[in-house]
């Protein structure tokens, strides 16, 4: 037994078994719901089975399921804690160590800076405007006051140019500190014991945490890819058939490849 299943079944030990009058939602019981996709006929992948008298949950290709074998020969029927324990024991360290924080962490600071220099932009123009309203009053003819009327619309030209620069920094810079990989995948990395537990909380804020740090997962004939939604042509393959084997993080696209530690 892994440090980590170790962890998830002490997690489950201390927690008071699951009243079956108050089982999860059925959109908590499959974290990647929505994300599944049959690799033969690109068909949504659906949830076909509860955790019922000890059955395990199984994913299965709708077309198939809707119309048979004719419209899709995909007949496995996937376990779904069997893609959860390996992707969240397996996977998040893997994506976390191929991801390039360095990178984002640039463009955030970078960001940062053309911001301030925004503020400093803001503060000279409001300055113009000022100084501008303040020589009107003092406009002795009307040519005069028609050059200040002038360097006045000018400077609030440029005040509102600066404004909305500053407006559009910032937003840019709240969505890069709020989807900070390194973050993300920590986030995610904690809360996984809780979550492979049954803590629905833990499984709701997981399940978001997935929908950005993956893309897709598109489910073969016994494996299952996960592919990065941060990281062009990786993805982390998880095998689920009869046959245990190790799972690997594969990289595409000339990249090197990798196993998953």
């Amino acid at each position: 037994m892994s440090p980590f299943q170790a962890q998830v079944r002490q997690t489950r030990l201390s927690k008071q078994p699951v009243s079956p009058l108050r089982r999860p939602s059925r959109s908590l019981a499959n974290l990647f719901q929505g994300l599944c996709r049959c690799d033969n006929c690109g068909s949504p992948i659906y949830l076909v089975g509860r955790n019922l008298r000890g059955r395990q949950d199984r994913l299965v290709c709708s077309q198939k399921k809707k119309f048979g074998a004719r419209a899709c020969n995909n007949r496995t029927h996937y376990s779904v804690q069997r893609l959860e324990e390996a992707f969240l024991d397996q996977g998040l360290t893997a994506f976390s160590r191929a991801s390039d924080f360095a990178s984002a962490r640039a463009e955030a600071h970078a960001t940062a800076a053309t911001l301030t220099q925004a503020e400093a932009e803001i503060a000279e123009a409001q300055k113009c405007v000022k100084n501008a309203q303040a020589m009107i009053l003092r406009a002795s003819t009307d040519d005069l006051q028609a050059i200040v009327m002038a360097t006045l619309k000018d400077a609030k030209a440029v005040l509102g140019k600066a404004q909305m620069d500053r407006n559009v920094l910032t937003h840019k810079l709240d969505q890069l500190r709020s989807s900070d990989p390194d973050r993300l995948y920590r986030e995610a990395e904690e809360l996984a014991p809780r979550c492979l537990a049954g803590d629905m909380d833990a499984r709701r804020r997981v399940a978001a945490l997935l929908r950005v740090i993956v893309a897709q997962v598109r489910f073969g004939a016994e494996c299952a890819a996960v592919e990065s939604a941060r990281i062009p042509g990786a993805e982390f393959q998880v095998h689920l058939g009869r046959e245990r084997v190790p799972h690997r993080l594969a990289f595409t696209q000339g990249l090197p490849r990798k196993a998953a530690a």
